[in-house]
């Protein structure tokens, strides 16, 4: 986002800071809701992982062996199930992002379908300028097709801020929107690309809906953040 204008610099910071409410709120949230799955702390977990070949549901083994051998079998565990993690999560980022990109985009200058990049059926926008009485007052968008940025960052965010430079370069976003869309962007990176397959490779499917909950309230509560501390920023600046 900095990289877009130099004079952004605000509005990116007050991103982050929309972006680190939005996080509070999501962990907070998920805390609370796996706290009520799980129990309280300590109550379920096993003092060694010895003492029962297959831990039973809900409960964690402890790792035996030296502080050294405990730290070398966790990073190469953790190593190892971050690869396949990030292989998992490459196919929800090839379909979302061409969909949503589809969704937001229309035409050609012409008004005509080439079959060029980054054309699509501009539903997106039309929807959100429909509901702009609403998303106005909460995140004070320019533009409907501003919408189609945190949109696209629920797959990759690196795609959505390529299209915030496409919409920059229209004049369709004011430094307002680049806090709005830096904070949600940030809480929503990568969110319909990874839930699924983080939850699954921790063994807790029965987390996947409240781990998606609780990270589209936080994405929003972030927006929102954003918009009114940069309202006050402007206004008392």
């Amino acid at each position: 986002m900095l990289g877009l204008n130099p004079s952004y610099t605000q509005a990116v910071v007050v991103g982050l800071l929309g972006a680190i409410i939005g996080s509070l709120v999501s962990t907070r949230m998920m805390l609370f809701l796996t706290k009520r799955f799980y129990g309280s702390v300590g109550e379920n977990f096993v003092v060694s992982a010895s003492t029962s070949e297959k831990p039973a549901f809900r409960q964690r083994p402890v790792r035996q062996g030296s502080v050294g051998r405990r730290f070398m079998d966790a990073s190469l565990e953790g190593g190892r199930d971050g690869v396949k993690m990030g292989v998992s999560i490459i196919p929800g980022v090839l379909i979302i992002c061409p969909f949503v990109m589809m969704l937001t985009n229309g035409t050609g200058p012409d008004g005509i379908y080439t079959g060029a990049a980054y054309e699509g059926i501009r539903l997106l926008p039309a929807l959100a300028d429909k509901v702009n009485f609403l998303l106005s007052p909460l995140f004070g968008f320019s533009s409907p097709e501003a919408v189609g940025v945190p949109i696209t960052a629920l797959g990759p965010a690196g795609a959505a801020t390529s299209l915030t430079a496409q919409l920059v370069t229209a004049g369709r976003l004011a430094s307002g929107d680049i806090a709005v869309l830096t904070a949600m962007c940030m809480c929503w990176s990568g969110y319909l690309s990874t839930h699924v397959s983080m939850m699954n490779n921790l063994h807790c499917n029965e987390l996947i809906g409240k781990a998606i909950g609780s990270h589209t309230l936080g994405g929003l509560v972030a927006g929102v953040s954003a918009h009114w501390i940069y309202a006050l920023f402007s206004y008392f600046g």
